[in-house]
């Protein structure tokens, strides 16, 4: 089971993640697989500094993923 030192150590390996990770505790799975419409665990959810949700699992997954952000770039610098 992952936990945030072994989610930290993975972070700072081979493939360096500059962003933020979560881990759920085994109690709170369930709400957020509630909340978020979870599927699988990892789950990206792409959360901006306002707290409002930019994207969600397949949104954010091997091709989509720059595509959102560019959207989310796009329309901060405007």
């Amino acid at each position: 089971m992952d936990n945030k030192a072994s989610v930290n150590a993975y972070r700072m390996g081979r493939y360096p993640m500059p962003w933020l990770h979560a881990v759920v505790e085994e109690a709170d799975q369930d709400a957020v697989v509630s909340k978020f419409e979870v599927a699988s665990f990892p789950w990206p959810i792409l959360v901006d500094a306002a707290g409002r949700i930019l994207g969600l699992g397949p949104d954010l997954r091997n091709k989509s993923l720059p595509e959102v952000l560019d959207g989310v770039l796009a329309s901060d610098a405007r």
